[in-house]
């Protein structure tokens, strides 16, 4: 501020009310010196910062431009939505994923002990065997205790959809027969369950828990017939 003042008191100093300059000597022609004042002008400009202009832009492009920024701001609203809809559905989908979880291990388990449970009888009347054949010499009645006892485990088995494979006279079949011995026999016995050394058993019709362990029968080789056999070869003579 002080140094725009004395610019001012200079300048004032120096020039008449019209602009020209005082010269010392009133009887000499006045010369106007515009030098310095341009050069106080210039200062003066210099120290005035430029202000920014806007671009300005037709109405219609203004238009525009306002629809552009509230389509952007609906997009990110819209974007958030599906966010945070997205994060709430995997959250659901896990809740449910883990309480299926549960209910399948539930489930489980009480299968496991109603199971058990009904092998809790079959134990029970195996002890009973047990004692009655270590306080009697009754061998058939022991005996009679037991086939009782394997009936009722069975049964249990058969309540489970469990079902004994017995393929005796049947055809070979591999899906549920494991062949340990072919046995020769006549033609029409050939490929078929001879003798079975131990049952099966498949839960259901398809899922197999042990093969049945068998005999199959193989057809046995029959000598050729004497019209199929080569004719004899021709003895070559020589005339001496």
């Amino acid at each position: 501020m002080n140094t725009d003042r004395e610019k001012h008191e200079t300048l004032r100093s120096h020039t008449r009310p019209d602009g020209d300059r005082e010269d010392v000597d009133e009887g000499k022609p006045r010369v106007v010196d515009k030098r310095r004042f341009l050069r106080l002008l210039e200062e003066d400009l210099s120290t005035v910062e430029p202000v920014e202009e806007q671009p300005r832009y037709p109405s219609y492009v203004e238009e525009l431009q306002n629809k552009l920024k509230a389509s952007e701001a609906r997009l990110l609203e819209y974007a958030e939505q599906v966010r945070q809809a997205r994060q709430q559905m995997q959250s659901e989908v896990e809740a449910i994923r883990e309480r299926l979880r549960r209910t399948m291990a539930d489930q489980l388990h009480q299968s496991k002990a109603q199971f058990i449970a009904r092998l809790l009888d079959v134990l029970d009347n195996l002890k009973r065997a047990i004692e009655a054949g270590q306080q009697t010499r009754n061998v058939e009645g022991l005996l009679e205790g037991i086939r009782a006892t394997a009936a009722l485990f069975e049964r249990h088995l058969e309540a489970e959809g469990v079902s004994i494979i017995n393929p005796l006279g049947e055809p070979f079949d591999p899906r549920f027969h494991h062949v340990v011995e072919t046995v020769p026999v006549e033609p029409e016995r050939d490929g078929m369950v001879i003798e079975v050394l131990q049952p099966g058993y498949r839960l259901g019709e398809d899922t197999l828990i042990r093969p049945a362990q068998v005999r199959v029968g193989k057809a046995r080789a029959t000598a050729p017939d004497a019209a199929e056999s080569p004719p004899p070869a021709e003895k070559k003579t020589t005339l001496a």
